[in-house]
């Protein structure tokens, strides 16, 4: 069933957090973001146009604020958000920043930082006020991340000795890490 019926194409579409809109960009309306209800009832909620360069990636556990990147001028990616009605620069370096990610409880988003010398990294960033800290260096050689129940973070990745180091972070721990290090199965 064709849920979103607009006159341009439409990309990228991501779902709110309690299943019941689509969000996506569109080339109608001047290369424009809409938001419509899941079930495609009712008209499509325009949220931001103009925004030819962009990547959709995750609304906030409230449905308040939108997560995105952006292409900049400088041939890398900012991250942005959109929150009461109007989108905001959040994270803007030389590097890429990319592919953010709020937590379960919304107090923290984890992203991609690529640096041309230093490579991936992952960071963790505050929401409440914005301080970031370097969550795990040269992402290359880790397994992706995954959330656990209490908001936190978690990254394995094997050591050249073989064995297997396990990283964790509560979402309340400051920048040291919990490590836990075990013998190669």
């Amino acid at each position: 069933k064709r849920l979103l019926v607009s006159e341009g194409d439409s990309f990228q579409p991501i779902w709110s957090r309690d299943g019941r809109f689509i969000t996506y960009w569109s080339t109608s309306g001047n290369n424009s973001v809409f938001r419509k209800r899941a079930d495609g009832t009712g008209s499509a909620e325009l949220l931001m146009h103009g925004r030819s360069s962009l990547i959709l990636e995750d609304w906030s556990p409230d449905g308040r604020s939108l997560l995105f990147s952006e292409y900049t001028n400088r041939g890398d990616t900012d991250v942005w958000i959109y929150a009461d009605g109007k989108p905001m620069p959040l994270l803007s370096s030389p590097s890429n920043e990319a592919a953010p990610r709020f937590s379960p409880d919304g107090r923290f988003l984890i992203y991609t930082s690529i640096h041309p010398k230093t490579g991936h990294d992952l960071w963790l960033m505050s929401v409440a006020d914005r301080k970031t800290f370097c969550f795990r260096h040269r992402l290359l050689s880790a397994r992706p991340i995954s959330r656990q129940m209490d908001g936190g973070w978690r990254t394995r990745r094997m050591n050249p000795t073989g064995s297997r180091s396990t990283r964790s972070r509560s979402p309340d721990q400051a920048v040291d890490f919990k490590s836990r290090t075990t013998a190669a199965a």
